[in-house]
């Protein structure tokens, strides 16, 4: 086993146990099976990323926090052949820019109720803003007049 793999097996039955979570538990929340739970426990194998997002989504802790940096930057080195090149540019800055890492981590534990909110935001901000301008066009004329 490598050591990195050794170091997230650790990690791992760390957070399973601050959080008195089972195997079983653990895969019926993500829709996995204990099986592969256990095999990630033991070290035998990481999770998929999908599999892994879902995992720190349940116990609220980041990929860092479980992966640690070196097996996270192992890990997507085998997931790159299989990733878009959008895809690969997001995870580099992810691996990179910690405020992005600190954001990413937040979003992802938002559930779909904060979700459809923070969208219901931005859409009625934006259908305002369009108002605004179509309304006086002296606004716009300022607005522009302020960004240049």
């Amino acid at each position: 086993m490598s050591e990195n793999r050794e170091q997230f097996a650790k990690r791992l039955d760390y957070y399973l146990k601050l959080n008195n979570l089972t195997q079983m538990e653990v895969a019926n929340a993500i829709g996995s099976t204990r099986s592969s739970i256990s095999s990630w426990v033991i070290g035998t194998r990481i999770p998929r990323l999908d599999a892994l997002n879902k995992l720190v989504s349940y116990l609220n802790i980041s990929v860092n926090d479980l992966m640690g940096n070196e097996l996270l930057i192992e890990h997507m080195t085998v997931l790159d052949n299989q990733l878009s090149e959008k895809e690969t540019e997001v995870l580099n800055i992810y691996n990179t820019r910690i405020d992005t890492q600190r954001l990413i981590d937040s979003i992802i534990k938002l559930d779909k109720k904060d979700i459809a909110f923070i969208n219901y935001v931005i859409k009625n901000s934006i259908n305002r803003w369009f108002y605004l301008i179509r309304k006086d066009g002296l606004l716009w004329k300022k607005i522009i007049w302020l960004l240049c």
